[in-house]
């Protein structure tokens, strides 16, 4: 991946940009057991690069399933971080056989403090 990752990730802006589709080729080209290996690879790399050029003022928190940058206090991030867990087995609970959790990596959340952030 860190070959790949200037043609994958451009940065045009200050912010990386992946390009989705050749990240999602070069996923497909490895074992299918890795692909959820992989995919964590792809967003752990885009939200460092994000986290680096959003600032100091943001913090990075991990769950099992899920990934959020935030700028807001620990306690907020981490009752959001218990939240989407706790959502994400109720749906998958409820949608059994429909939803599916396999295959893509973390889900991410970005909590930015100011709308032109965005």
């Amino acid at each position: 991946m860190d070959t790949l990752a200037k043609e994958l990730y451009p940065v045009p802006d200050g912010f990386p940009r992946p390009d989705w589709e050749r990240i999602y080729e070069v996923i497909g080209k490895c074992p299918e057991e890795t692909h959820e290996e992989e995919w964590n690879k792809v967003s752990d790399y885009w939200f460092n690069g994000i986290l680096e050029a959003l600032g100091s003022d943001y913090r990075r928190y991990d769950s099992t399933n899920f990934c959020v940058l935030s700028s807001e206090e620990e306690r907020y991030s981490t009752l959001l971080i218990e939240f989407f867990e706790r959502a994400l087995v109720r749906i998958l609970g409820r949608l059994e056989g429909l939803a599916s959790d396999e295959g893509y990596g973390k889900h991410l959340s970005l909590v930015l403090s100011e709308s032109d952030t965005y």
